[in-house]
């Protein structure tokens, strides 16, 4: 059981990684290594005792940005919901929406220095422009990956 909980840790932080590489440098996430996370996830956790209402409690960080991204016809990524489905198919539901906020509310600050910056310097680039949300992802889910991880091995 220990072994499933730490495998399912570490692969979380290498699919997170990987999905920031990929964003900053392609600024898209794929879904095929994506699909092969999410099994291994489902399956990690299903074999942790983990329930499907916690489950599914983990997935609304994800429903929530799949319909920002449908409502602003894309300007929110659909791949930024799909790292989120697979990051709630590894965590717990309460750590789950932590590290979504912790990822926006960066994001966000990111986004609103930027905009201050280009204002002050009077180089106006186009506000269209997308981030990496998975950049922003990364040292969250990292971090929560380890506390989970080590939540898990202290409980007798």
């Amino acid at each position: 059981m220990k072994y499933i909980i730490i495998v399912r840790g570490l692969l979380l932080i290498i699919y997170v990684v990987v999905c920031a590489a990929e964003d900053i440098k392609k600024r898209r996430i794929s879904l095929l290594p994506s699909a092969a996370f999410a099994a291994a996830g489902a399956s990690l956790s299903a074999a942790a005792g983990r329930g499907a209402v916690d489950i599914l409690f983990a997935l609304a960080p994800a429903a929530i940005v799949f319909a920002a991204s449908a409502i602003t016809k894309g300007c929110v990524g659909k791949g930024d919901a799909v790292l989120l489905a697979v990051c709630g198919l590894y965590l717990p539901a309460e750590i789950t929406i932590l590290t979504s906020a912790v990822s926006l509310g960066c994001c966000a600050v990111y986004s609103l220095f930027v905009i201050v910056i280009g204002f002050c310097t009077a180089r106006h680039k186009d506000n269209r422009e997308g981030l990496p949300f998975a950049a922003f992802m990364v040292i969250p889910a990292a971090a929560a990956g380890v506390m989970d991880i080590a939540d898990r091995l202290s409980m007798p």
